[in-house]
This record gives structure tokens, sequence and C-alpha cells, in this order.
């Protein structure tokens, strides 16, 4: 996040507002929470993520991570 608040703040404006800026762009318009992602990482190191093998889960309500 260290970027994302040097770009705030060349851009004169809150860590908050690029963060809301960013919402917008996504498919769900709003970030995941902490706790959303804390849970996708609880279940790949669950036995019930045993079959799911060499993959990459973006918890990201639909923004494209390049």
């Amino acid at each position: 996040m260290g970027a994302m608040k040097l770009l705030a703040e060349s851009a004169g404006v809150t860590f908050e507002q690029i963060l809301e800026e960013n919402a917008k762009s996504t498919m769900l318009k709003r970030m995941p929470s902490l706790a959303e992602v804390a849970e996708m990482a609880v279940l790949m190191a669950s036995d019930r993520a045993r079959c799911i093998t060499a993959a990459a889960v973006n918890v990201t309500c639909g923004a494209y991570v390049d």
C-alpha cells in the first residue's frame, strides 16, 4: 500500500479517495475486505482445497490484476 499512499500524496488527495476511485473500476464496485481475503487464504490452506493445485485465486471484487 505504500505506492498508493505516495500516489495519493502526489495527487493531493487522501488515501481513502484513491481506494474509492479504484473500487469504482471493479465489477462489484467495491474493494474486498480483509476478512474476505483472509477467508480465501484459510480455505486454500485447509483440507477442503486438497484438489486445488497450482491455482492463482484473485480476491479482487472483479478488478483487473495485471
